[in-house]
């Protein structure tokens, strides 16, 4: 999972992805890796850059759910996570905010969410 950040691309590495541990991997504008820093969550849907850090769907498990939208900082630490959620997209809003695609558990209705930073 790749992100494109203001000055640099960040790659979230699921356990499925590699044989460390998960992992969050800076890379400059030409590809060369300038830092690697742990992940918590096993596995990561989909990452975007977001304000100073990035947003996620992400879960702790590889073969979750449940799974949660996050948002970190570019050093590995979770600023907020949602609770539990069935989520398929995320999207930044022109405030700021993380909107997310929410699915019912049976996966036939969704709705749209919108998270504020604490």
């Amino acid at each position: 999972m790749f992100a494109i950040l203001p000055d640099s691309y960040l790659a979230v590495l699921s356990a499925y992805e590699t044989s460390r541990r998960p992992e969050l991997v800076r890379l400059d504008r030409t590809g060369k890796i300038t830092g690697r820093i742990p992940w918590i969550y096993e596995k990561t849907w989909f990452a975007m850059a977001a304000g100073d850090g990035f947003a996620a769907i992400a879960c702790y498990r590889f073969d979750g759910p449940p799974c949660y939208v996050v948002r970190a900082g570019l050093d590995g630490k979770v600023r907020w996570q949602s609770p539990p959620v069935s989520a398929s997209d995320i999207a930044r809003t022109p405030d700021g905010q993380v909107a997310a695609l929410i699915w019912t558990n049976d996966g036939m209705r969704a709705r749209l969410v919108r998270y504020a930073d604490p």
